[in-house]
């Protein structure tokens, strides 16, 4: 099997004075979930790559239960886990962790489903 071992600073940092986050910064400074669920399934998709060994074209599908542990602020380094559960045809199913530099887990989502729509060889 195939592993990524580490990715760094992939993205955009995440930029408070952003319109669109305005509203998740006050009073306490938090990290909306949508932008960690996001993160979280593009993961899985780079692992889905390394898997496949070719280029896919996926999209998710589903994240059927995405549990917030711990608040999150933009300044946190976040350290993202994704591990394969199980395929079936063209659906990949992921569990994916979120840690905090320290080891402390700060979201877990499980039943991550991606669809290849497009690969090279399927």
């Amino acid at each position: 099997s195939q592993y990524i071992q580490a990715i760094y600073r992939y993205g955009p940092e995440t930029d408070a004075s952003k319109p669109y986050l305005k509203a998740h910064f006050l009073p306490r400074r938090l990290l909306p979930g949508l932008l960690l669920g996001e993160a979280m399934a593009q993961t899985a998709g780079l692992l889905l790559w390394a898997i496949r060994g070719v280029e896919v074209l996926f999209v998710l599908r589903e994240i059927g239960s995405l549990k917030f542990l711990k608040p999150v602020n933009p300044e946190t380094d976040v350290l993202l886990q994704a591990t394969l559960v199980e395929r079936k045809r063209i659906f990949f199913e992921f569990q994916i962790e979120a840690f905090h530099r320290d080891g402390e887990p700060l979201v877990e989502a499980t039943q991550c489903t991606l669809v290849v729509v497009r690969s090279q060889n399927l």
